[in-house]
């Protein structure tokens, strides 16, 4: 099952993404094999993992462009040499007990287009969609995977907005250009991160009205949770969060909801 997380930057991607990898991993695929993906270029998943990588799949295409170039290439087939460095560089984790696999896409370097990347893991997650019950991407911020076609093949898209009107747009745009693209309208689900539980009443309708105008089914509310801001302040694991925190908790729910 490919799970893909997308949303405007900043809305807290990542921090759904790593507890929900958590999450599957305790109460899904104890018995199960897990695949993290890092498909944004920011690279944020692997600290929220509590892991530590040394090269990511945009590494492997800046030493096969400069090979070719150099006329040093080691094979003639060029598929088979990347398949087998995307091999090398999955890391087997063990992290508080919990088993995954990971895999970070990286950046090109300098200012080069993300496009080629984008390809890239398109063939990634296609190659490894038998490999793994379970495949979890955090994704760029905004639309380019959409419209690059690289998560139009996704079990579930989870659109992920904060409270911010910037966070709902963000959002209608994904959903609007993801249906565009092919992913079915049942596939696609709201999660409203970092829920004021103390709003007053009028702020609350307000959400509410935003939620009911985006027109994408809201799966669940993810409360704000100090504990998590914690966290993010000492640079601390997200997945070493505790059971007793709201966000967990949230992302729980979420997880019976959606996944069989």
């Amino acid at each position: 099952m490919l799970v893909v997380i997308t949303g405007k930057g900043g809305v807290g991607k990542t921090m759904v993404s790593a507890l929900l990898v958590k999450c599957i991993a305790e109460l899904k695929a104890k018995d199960e094999n897990i695949l993290a993906v890092d498909a944004d270029p920011a690279s944020n998943f692997a600290n929220a993992l509590g892991i530590k990588t040394t090269c990511s799949v945009g590494d492997i295409r800046e030493d096969i462009r400069k090979m070719l170039n150099k006329g040093t290439f080691p094979l003639t087939d060029k598929e088979m040499y990347f398949d087998g460095k995307v091999f090398e560089i999955t890391a087997e984790c063990n992290i508080c007990s919990i088993n995954f696999d990971f895999i970070e896409m990286g950046r090109p370097e300098g200012y080069e287009c993300y496009c080629a990347l984008n390809d890239m893991l398109k063939k990634i997650l296609k190659r490894m969609e038998n490999a793994y019950k379970f495949i979890v991407v955090d994704c760029e911020a905004g639309l380019e995977h959409i419209s690059r076609r690289t998560t139009t093949k996704a079990d579930i898209m989870l659109i992920v907005t904060d409270t911010s009107n910037a966070g709902f747009k963000t959002a209608v745009k994904i959903n609007e250009l993801a249906q565009r693209l092919g992913v079915k309208k049942e596939k696609i689900f709201l999660a409203v991160n970092k829920f004021n539980e103390n709003f007053n009443e009028s702020a609350k309708q307000r959400v509410e009205e935003k939620i009911n105008a985006c027109g994408i089914p809201e799966i669940w509310r993810i409360p704000h949770d100090e504990e998590i801001a914690t966290f993010n302040l000492g640079g601390k694991p997200l997945i070493e969060i505790s059971d007793d925190s709201k966000a967990y908790n949230a992302i729980r729910t979420i997880c019976k909801i959606l996944l069989p």
